[in-house]
């Protein structure tokens, strides 16, 4: 049987296997990233009313993801975001060992719920994985950027990868234009000098 994806527990003993940590620092690295993955979740308000208006006019919703993590994490985060997430059948790239990208994932989802394609409509933000190949199994697409990160953004990231403030403060920029109107940094309480957020962002 094919393994399309790996789950965070994998990457996390390869990584102790090449650093020679030990169980209890994987361990503790595992629980770690669990908790800061949670703590630094956002919902997108949006798109979680999309969520309750579909369900409301009877239609059904499924959550698939391409993604290493957990059920019990992944879960987690969408509660935090809201309750309308603590029910939802929710398929995990990493969880079923298959992938949106190869178009596995679907297929398998489609089995599993008994799916009719023609009634199908599916969204996301990876144009191969969640628009060129959910078309090709006859899945209507509907592509989402709202979320991505503008140009300014993406340089910031990059420029600073190895700076968790940085991350941390372009996060914060991309929240409060995702959230509403975005904010001049003048306006944040902790605002970076421009040295550090350099563009005049």
């Amino acid at each position: 049987e094919v393994c399309e994806d790996i789950t965070q527990d994998e990457l996390y003993e390869d990584m102790a296997r090449q650093e020679a940590l030990s169980a209890a620092e994987r361990g503790r690295m595992i629980t770690v990233k669990r908790a800061v993955e949670v703590d630094c979740s956002r919902g997108i308000p949006c798109n979680i009313e999309r969520v309750k208006k579909l369900l409301s006019s009877g239609h059904k919703v499924y959550l698939i993801s391409d993604m290493y993590m957990d059920e019990a994490t992944l879960r987690q985060m969408l509660v935090k975001a809201d309750s309308i997430f603590a029910n939802l059948p929710l398929y995990i790239s990493g969880v079923c060992r298959m992938a949106k990208g190869t178009g596995n994932l679907y297929r398998y989802v489609q089995r599993q719920e008994s799916l009719d394609v023609f009634h199908w409509v599916h969204t996301g933000d990876n144009k191969q994985a969640d628009g060129e190949r959910a078309r090709e199994l006859g899945i209507k697409t509907v592509y989402y950027n709202g979320a991505a990160l503008t140009r300014r953004e993406n340089v910031l990231v990059q420029r600073y990868a190895d700076r968790v403030d940085m991350q941390l403060r372009v996060g914060a920029i991309r929240w409060s234009r995702i959230v509403g109107p975005a904010m001049a940094l003048d306006e944040w309480n902790e605002r970076p000098d421009e040295e550090a957020l350099p563009y005049g962002i």
